[in-house]
């Protein structure tokens, strides 16, 4: 059987031999948030968690508030910090874009739990650190589970 590329053996085996990046699997995250509980480390948990259900950038993560989640619409709403890259004529000026992320009901139940537990009011950062913290409790979940190679990242999830 032939492909139909048209650009030679030379770019078929140059796509072939790079490497696929290297993310979790379900049940790798799985057996981190158990572990994250079973340690007592519920705020690890709720990160990895919400990072792995929602595909949110760390920047955007440490960002997102409480009144950012709609409970009943079982939805999250994202404020985009990537700008518009367009350029030449008519380019429109960059901009915050929005963009709306369904949550599960379980990870909703843990955002709730974390409100009550905390008194956190409406306005209040669902996680109050930074983004170095942000990665460096990722690296610390990971190594409860013994993961310490290169996808012990915020990125990976």
């Amino acid at each position: 059987m032939s492909l139909p590329i048209k650009s030679g053996y030379n770019a078929l085996v140059r796509a072939s031999r790079s490497v696929l990046p290297k993310y979790f699997r379900k049940d790798e995250v799985d057996r981190i948030l158990e572990i994250c509980e079973k340690k007592g480390e519920e705020n690890m948990a709720l990160l990895v968690d919400f990072l792995w259900k929602t595909g949110v950038r760390v920047s955007e993560l440490i960002r997102v508030r409480f009144s950012d989640i709609d409970p009943k619409a079982k939805t999250l709403r994202v404020v985009t910090l990537k700008k518009s890259r367009r350029k030449g004529p008519g380019r429109k000026p960059a901009y915050q874009a929005e963009r709306v992320i369904p949550i599960p009901d379980d990870l909703l139940h843990r955002i709730a739990f974390r409100r009550i537990e905390t008194q956190a009011k409406e306005n209040d950062l669902i996680f109050s650190f930074s983004r170095t913290t942000a990665y460096n409790k990722v690296k610390a979940a990971c190594a409860l589970t013994g993961i310490t190679d290169e996808r012990a990242h915020p990125h990976t999830f």
